[in-house]
């Protein structure tokens, strides 16, 4: 497999396995890439990882001696130091219990998951993703610094989720790699948050912001795309992964104070998962929302806007878009004023020819 021309080389991996076989297979695969640190355990990993500032991606077994696997994980995950805590995570077991095995992995925080024995061709692109997927963690970063914020809840706005979701999906594209998306709905919550008044809904909606944060995993970005609406942007995910990843994303109201007395005032919590085929063009504002994407794009492939595609985009406040169709929109509107108001026009018949 080529190399990227635009990673720095040599990008540093930490390969962790007790089995001495496995550790020489994974040499002869990375080394003539990579700088390659092996370690047997858990502990030496940890140790190598304190001494060294540049490793970029962990590979680890799930069955080590000692600290296992998955408690290495969930000790890089709480890490004091944000560059340990935020690494790429790939954990590794054989077949058998695999999938039991891949759910508890992903729940502690592994960004992703390599069967055993591994192929070639496999273990050296899962390797290049996820050292290309730091540079892209970088620009994401940047992304997130910018001062597009929704000033409740300190969320990223829905303008730079569709731009981070364009960005995944070309990504995706380029290294065949999946992403996902799980939009979710509090049905509710503004009516909540006006019930319950300032200063407490304003604490409130911070500490949600907060939280939502704080139940993702490192490589993950939460948004806030509506009023009710939030989207997570899941890279590297399937489907089935996003669905086990589904339930950390919903937050506590009654621990955030969003709770109404008496409980009169309910909120009612939906999701939806999408995993975007990166191979086809998608509708970004119909993919986020979660709507289904094939009627969307059959009515667009008529240039009239329909009635209720006007008043959905008026609703989010997308004036600029509807900029092109003004025109045309009066045109088709006029008749119908004119009707109403009384006053006949050319395009509305008032009798018969």
């Amino acid at each position: 497999m080529p190399q990227p021309t635009n990673v720095p080389c040599p990008a540093c991996i930490l390969f962790v396995d007790d089995s001495k076989l496995i550790r020489l297979a994974a040499q002869r695969i990375l080394e003539p890439h990579f700088e390659l640190l092996l370690a047997g355990n858990a502990e030496d990993a940890l140790r190598q990882l304190e001494a060294r500032s540049d490793v970029q991606v962990v590979f680890t077994d799930i069955n080590l001696p000692g600290m296992s696997g998955y408690q290495l994980i969930g000790r890089l995950r709480k890490d004091p130091n944000d560059r340990r805590a935020g690494l790429p995570i790939v954990a590794m077991t054989g077949v058998e219990n695999q999938e039991s095995e891949r759910q508890k992995a992903l729940e502690l925080g592994a960004s992703d998951f390599l069967g055993k024995p591994f192929r070639h061709s496999e273990l050296l692109a899962r390797t290049w993703t996820h050292v290309r997927s730091q540079l892209l963690r970088r620009q994401v970063q940047a992304l997130e610094s910018n001062p597009h914020r929704d000033p409740r809840t300190g969320l990223a706005s829905r303008d730079d989720c569709i731009e981070r979701v364009a960005q995944a999906l070309s990504f995706a594209r380029r290294h065949a790699q999946a992403v996902s998306l799980v939009t979710l709905h509090l049905d509710g919550l503004c009516a909540l948050a006006d019930e319950l008044g300032e200063p407490f809904a304003g604490q409130a909606w911070w500490r949600l912001g907060r939280l939502l944060k704080e139940s993702i995993r490192r490589e993950d970005t939460v948004y806030r795309i509506g009023p009710e609406s939030f989207c997570f942007l899941l890279p590297a995910t399937e489907a089935h992964g996003a669905a086990i990843l589904r339930d950390r994303f919903i937050p506590n109201l009654e621990a955030l104070g969003l709770d109404a007395e008496g409980g009169v005032l309910d909120v009612r919590c939906r999701f939806l998962i999408a995993s975007p085929d990166p191979r086809l063009d998608h509708d970004l504002e119909a993919l986020i929302d979660g709507e289904p994407e094939p009627r969307r794009a059959a009515a667009r492939t008529d240039p009239r806007l329909s009635l209720d595609e006007v008043l959905e985009s008026l609703e989010r406040g997308e004036r600029d878009q509807l900029k092109p169709h003004v025109e045309e929109l009066r045109q088709r509107l006029e008749p119908l004023l004119a009707l109403l108001s009384g006053e006949p026009s050319d395009p509305v018949r008032t009798g018969s020819d």
